[in-house]
């Protein structure tokens, strides 16, 4: 690990993962009702300038979570894999931060 990912893992990952969420299932904060909520990313689409973004379905009752605006306009830096750092938007506008959570458990091994 760089001292600079060393950085970058402390700025934007400082809680652990939650070892009890599944494949494919994540955190988002809902400012709708302003709660974390628990997801899956079911589709995965391009946004209008190119971007990665995702469709989510909530994990208690399967239907489809519709953001600010709409459907399939999630991206990577608005999903968390712990409720805390979710809360605290920790790593909002960084996509990159699986590749971080793998260094860490990486060098934690």
């Amino acid at each position: 690990m760089t001292e600079r990912e060393k950085q970058l893992i402390n700025a934007y990952l400082p809680s652990p993962p939650d070892e009890t969420l599944e494949f494919g299932e994540y955190y988002i904060f809902d400012d709708r009702d302003y709660k974390v909520k628990r997801v899956y990313v079911r589709d995965i689409g391009v946004g209008d300038y190119g971007d990665t973004v995702y469709g989510l379905r909530f994990s208690h009752n399967n239907q489809m979570y519709h953001g600010g605006c709409g459907y399939l306009t999630q991206h990577m830096y608005e999903l968390y894999d712990n409720k805390e750092d979710c809360r605290n938007s920790t790593h909002l506008i960084y996509d990159d931060w699986e590749r971080l959570r793998k260094i860490q458990r990486e060098a934690n091994a």
